[in-house]
């Protein structure tokens, strides 16, 4: 899971081939239902994923995707333009 990936430890379990049993998927649920700690402690992680990518800007992660991109096109043109 990207979460994981991004915070480099296990925060949202994954669910893969033997381990997508109704048990294992209702344990994990339930623990976050019942556990406050657990919910808090996923919460937290969430946010500071968000704050990882950038998401407290005003900027919207598809507009800052869609600069990015044309950032590179344009700079692609450029490049094109002064070869020729």
């Amino acid at each position: 899971h990207l979460a994981n990936i991004i915070l480099n430890k296990p925060v949202v379990p994954e669910f893969l081939q033997g381990r997508s049993k109704s048990e294992n998927i209702s344990g994990s649920v339930i623990k976050l239902l019942t556990d406050e700690k657990a919910a808090k402690e996923l919460t937290d992680d969430f946010a500071e994923i968000r704050k990882a990518l950038g998401s407290q800007n005003e900027e919207k992660p598809s507009m800052k995707a869609a600069r990015y991109i044309l950032n590179i096109l344009n700079k692609t043109k450029s490049a094109k333009k002064k070869a020729a």
